[in-house]
């Protein structure tokens, strides 16, 4: 069975690659906007509003959100065509479609000699980042899972492999990760997800409130004396996107409690990710269950939401939120 749905799954990559670019994109957005109106029924969009609800509080209505996610759906649509045509990009031609602020910034750390330690998010076409970056010349690492479905994890791996991005799991990734810095090489976090405590997961404040988040970059960066560097690539246009590096941070200690200063530093990259989603909002994945994990003594968010079905509010906010 898993043979006959990679084989499948790798004819639609074919046809869809070999389309005209605008059909292709047509495609793509009507994949998105059917997409959006099943999510509504099995309940993922009920996790969008919530979310939504969480980050911006009173100051968008829910019509607004509606739309959000409805243009969010439409340009995971696209994003789906573009990882389609991964193989049909190159060095030579790769500028048409993403362009670059600031790749200096990127690239500065390795002149300590300590690799480059990047951080992203599920935000605008997230693996178009990570090929762009290695066809500029600097090969992607990326921390990554393994999906339920090994057909699924295999055939993902092996269209980003395409670009010349290295996976590396989470279970066997500390010594590679270590071994990759040593080397002076990039290793990318996504910082957007809620986190296990037993993968390094802390709570630190996202858009006012806790959310479990990987702490390995900021240890990381602390271990290796070496910056976090946040990079998003913001869609502009139906084809084009612009890549922005942001200025490297460099880990800062507030004080001698080690605890701490990682959840100080692991704040000021989500402060930089929420800057980008407040500007962006429609090009980040809201679906997530980003706060699933509570602090100690605080009510769950998600009662209700892509499950058993609970008395809500009318924007799709559990009341025991």
């Amino acid at each position: 069975m898993n043979k006959l749905a990679a084989a499948l799954l790798s004819a639609i990559f074919s046809f869809v690659s070999r389309l005209p670019l605008s059909t292709a994109f047509t495609v793509g957005e009507l994949f998105g906007r059917f997409a959006c109106q099943v999510a509504w029924i099995i309940g993922r969009n009920r996790i969008g509003m919530i979310n939504l609800r969480l980050a911006f509080g009173r100051e968008k209505s829910k019509g607004q959100f509606r739309k959000i996610l409805k243009e969010m759906w439409i340009n995971f649509g696209r994003s789906a065509v573009e990882f389609a045509r991964f193989p049909r990009y190159s060095r030579e031609n790769i500028s048409r479609f993403v362009s670059w602020e600031n790749f200096d910034r990127l690239v500065r750390p390795r002149e300590r000699g300590r690799g480059v330690i990047a951080m992203t998010a599920h935000f605008g076409n997230w693996d178009l980042l990570a090929l762009s970056t290695g066809l500029n010349g600097l090969p992607v690492n990326l921390i990554t899972k393994h999906m339920r479905s090994k057909f699924v994890t295999d055939t993902w791996m092996k269209q980003r492999a395409r670009g010349g991005v290295n996976p590396i799991f989470k279970k066997e990734a500390r010594r590679e990760i270590i071994s990759i810095l040593k080397k002076n090489g990039l290793v990318g976090f996504v910082l957007d997800q809620d986190t296990k405590p037993k993968e390094g997961g802390i709570f630190v404040d996202f858009f006012g409130r806790k959310a479990s988040t990987l702490s390995a970059p900021a240890l990381l960066s602390e271990k290796r004396d070496t910056p976090v560097v946040p990079l998003f690539l913001v869609r502009e246009s139906r084809f084009k996107h612009r890549a922005f590096v942001e200025e490297p941070i460099e880990f800062e200690k507030v004080g001698d409690n080690h605890e701490h200063n990682v959840v100080h530093n692991t704040r000021r990259y989500l402060e930089v990710l929420e800057r980008y989603i407040r500007k962006y909002p429609e090009q980040w994945l809201w679906i997530h269950r980003r706060w699933r994990r509570r602090p100690p003594g605080e009510p769950p968010v998600y009662t209700g939401a892509a499950g058993k079905r609970r008395r809500r509010h009318p924007d799709g906010v559990p009341h025991n939120s």
